[in-house]
């Protein structure tokens, strides 16, 4: 049965509640809401979630996070306007390296997730953000993970693809599904439009170097038809995670104050309706914090969720069941 877990009732709990810190939001040119003016700012104290540590020095456009079971640490992105690095830090958010990553390009990297890729673990990179909405293609970097990347690290596979249907939408999210290995793109759906997901299934990239390919569409999520009774506002879709387990994904929503949870495992379906949808999600409330981009499970029931900015808090939360 869907439980819908709403927090816009709240409202009135954030403007009377009294918040002290700011956290200044790296410089960007994507196009996004404007907050209210009577919506608060970064809050002294969380409700929806425990703060663990914050993002490090330099991680300042905090675009894409995944977490590594096998090492108990994350990795994270900047996006546009930086370097072709990605961070490896511990739970805490402190740095642990800056790796440079070799013959790869940060045009807008705004997609990270980790799984399995053959016999070894592998970070996903997905360089799919597009704000003019006029680019042909973009590239998905899969390295290896190893203990210690000294600082640099090489590409296992270079993915370059297009959109089966011609479009060039802009995406700001990716993820990988622990158990088939397919990486999935979910676009950002600007003004309510729904967000369409794409799929590269991996055997069109395993065990390859190089490869230029399609993503298939194969799925659409309509936050509006999904609750028709609420008023849905900020519904930019921003980052995707998969459970461990694969039978559980999340879609975050910038500025909206919401996390997405869909108890279905997408790999079992063809084509994903809005209709399959209904009875099996559920809107979790978080912590506004400003421009939220990133978020990862750390387990099947936990995930942590950031905004942009040096210092922005990394929030762990655990939902209601």
């Amino acid at each position: 049965m869907k439980r819908i877990l709403t927090n816009f009732a709240i409202c009135s709990i954030f403007t009377t509640s009294i918040f002290s810190q700011v956290y200044g939001m790296g410089a960007t040119n994507k196009p996004k809401p404007t907050p209210k003016p009577d919506e608060p700012s970064i809050p002294s104290g969380y409700i929806y979630g425990s703060k663990i540590g914050s993002n490090p020095s330099g991680l300042n456009e905090n675009s894409g996070m995944a977490y590594s079971k096998q090492y108990n640490r994350m990795y994270a992105i900047n996006d546009s306007g930086n370097g072709n690095y990605f961070f490896v830090i511990d739970m805490k958010g402190e740095l642990i390296e800056k790796v440079k990553i070799n013959n790869a390009k940060n045009t807008d990297y705004e997609g990270l997730s980790y799984a399995p890729c053959g016999e070894d673990q592998c970070i996903y990179i997905g360089d799919v953000g597009d704000n003019s909405e006029d680019n042909k293609t973009h590239h998905v970097y899969v390295i290896k993970e190893l203990s210690s990347f000294k600082k640099l690290a090489n590409l296992k596979t270079d993915i370059t693809f297009s959109y089966e249907d011609g479009v060039t939408p802009n995406s700001e999210s990716l993820a990988v599904h622990p158990v088939t290995g397919d990486i999935y793109i979910a676009t950002k759906n600007y003004d309510g439009k729904s967000t369409f997901l794409y799929k590269i299934s991996k055997e069109v990239f395993s065990g390859k170097s190089n490869v230029t390919t399609q993503a298939k569409l194969v799925g659409e999520v309509s936050y509006t038809t999904l609750e028709r009774s609420t008023k849905i506002e900020f519904t930019d879709t921003t980052d995707m995670a998969f459970s461990p387990s694969g039978k559980k994904f999340l879609l975050l929503t910038d500025q909206s104050r919401t996390v997405w949870e869909f108890s279905i495992d997408l790999s079992t379906f063809s084509y994903l309706n809005v209709s399959d949808i209904f009875d099996h999600y559920r809107v979790l409330p978080i912590d506004y914090l400003g421009q939220e981009e990133s978020l990862t499970y750390i387990n099947e029931d936990e995930f942590i969720y950031t905004t942009e900015g040096d210092g922005a808090p990394l929030l762990r939360v655990r939902p209601s069941k």
